[in-house]
């Protein structure tokens, strides 16, 4: 019997150390569209990679990891259509959770994320708006915000954000 209550206990404590893991460990969102790369990660425990496909976008697919196992989903391939039966007219559903409640509750989600790096390279197709442009540009420039104005035609978009399993869950029962 006692060695039930400490399998019980050691399996308990596990668990604990596990969800107390994942609340200090940082989320990372990563979106680079100079070379199609979006992925995000809990740490080192969890990622997922979105692997576009542009020519056929039905061969785009997402890649997660967890720990050891590996999955790729298809989010955006067809599925065969199922003969439906007849259904009866269901009443429209209201919503759950009143909007404003939930812009109550998004905006301190979202405040809770830090943004690690930010970088828009621009070219807007009008040299005399990039020639005003480029000043305001460089003014604004620092260390983890960089924007840069291009003539070659090139719009680029490189971010990376962080959060905390626990700065997220304040931030939404707060």
């Amino acid at each position: 019997m006692q060695i039930v209550i400490g399998i019980f206990l050691i399996l308990v404590l596990v668990l604990i150390l596990l969800v107390v893991l994942l609340l200090f460990v940082p989320v990372r969102v990563i979106a680079r569209s100079g070379d199609h790369h979006y992925a995000w990660q809990w740490g080192k425990l969890v990622s997922g990679i979105l692997v576009p496909n542009r020519k056929e976008p039905q061969k785009s697919f997402l890649k997660l990891k967890i720990l050891f196992w590996s999955k790729e989903i298809y989010p955006f391939r067809k599925r065969k259509a199922h003969k439906k039966s007849k259904k009866k007219k269901r009443k429209p559903r209201r919503s759950f959770i009143k909007p404003e409640r939930l812009k109550s509750r998004l905006v301190p989600v979202l405040n809770s994320f830090k943004v690690e790096h930010f970088r828009v390279n621009l070219d807007t197709d009008d040299y005399v708006l990039n020639g005003i442009l480029y000043p305001v540009f460089h003014a604004l420039t620092n260390d983890r915000r960089r924007l840069e104005i291009n003539f070659n035609g090139i719009v680029d978009l490189d971010i990376q954000i962080q959060n905390k399993g626990w700065k997220l869950l304040y931030a939404f029962l707060r």
